[in-house]
């Protein structure tokens, strides 16, 4: 359990969540939503957006993947795990409402893996100060 085999993880599994929200967003609201009829214009902007910042996380997850520790390696780790940490609950309170499907939950699974590996990566972390 190590950086690099964490961010390459979270990077891999954010591009394949990234490239259908840019580019096919109806099909991931078909895969996702219980009422995927229902969304519009707005919702295929903010998943295309959404989209567009995994991506982002994806180019840098892996341009550091093999980087020294450092403050700043620390602080892409927080916000891994401070994200992976609120991803489950979100996701949980959208199946809960009725608003996403049952698939949500490998989403839900994901985040709860990545939130304890990259929980379990941060506490080991040693950095100067």
């Amino acid at each position: 359990m190590n950086t690099k085999n964490l961010f390459t993880f979270n990077a891999i599994t954010a591009v394949l969540f990234a490239l259908p929200m840019m580019l096919a967003p109806k099909i991931v609201a078909h895969m996702y939503f219980t009422h995927p009829e229902t969304a519009n214009d707005a919702t295929w902007v903010l998943m295309r957006g959404y989209g567009s910042l995994l991506f982002a996380l994806t180019v840098c997850l892996w341009y550091i993947r093999s980087a020294a520790p450092s403050r700043a390696l620390k602080g892409i780790l927080l916000l891994i795990f401070v994200g992976d940490v609120i991803l489950p609950i979100v996701h949980i309170h959208a199946i809960l409402n009725g608003v996403e499907n049952n698939q949500a939950l490998g989403i839900v699974l994901i985040g709860i893996v990545l939130a304890v590996w990259s929980g379990l990566v941060l506490r080991k972390m040693e950095v100067g100060e």
